[in-house]
């Protein structure tokens, strides 16, 4: 039943990635911050291939150093485990 429930909300949120929307200006805000030399990373309750499927979607990809995603850390935010990792 467990895994019927993952596989059913994986494939809602699949179907309907695309449609996040990415708030005003905020993608031009990460070319920026890039570009002066940031290192930027993300920190997300998601499964990676959500974050980076959403990422993808909206080309911001290839601004980010780190992504810690659900599955690797056992301790989820805001449990300090994966901003730690990811500053590490």
């Amino acid at each position: 039943m467990a895994k019927q429930i993952l596989d059913t909300g994986t494939r809602y949120y699949q179907e309907r990635a695309e449609q996040i929307p990415c708030y005003p200006d905020v993608p031009e805000l990460l070319d920026e911050l890039k570009q002066r030399g940031y290192r930027m990373g993300i920190v997300s309750s998601k499964r990676r291939f959500h974050v980076v499927k959403e990422l993808q979607n909206k080309s911001l990809d290839i601004l980010f150093d780190v992504i810690v995603a659900q599955e690797d850390t056992l301790q989820h935010k805001p449990h300090p485990d994966p901003l730690v990792l990811a500053a590490s």
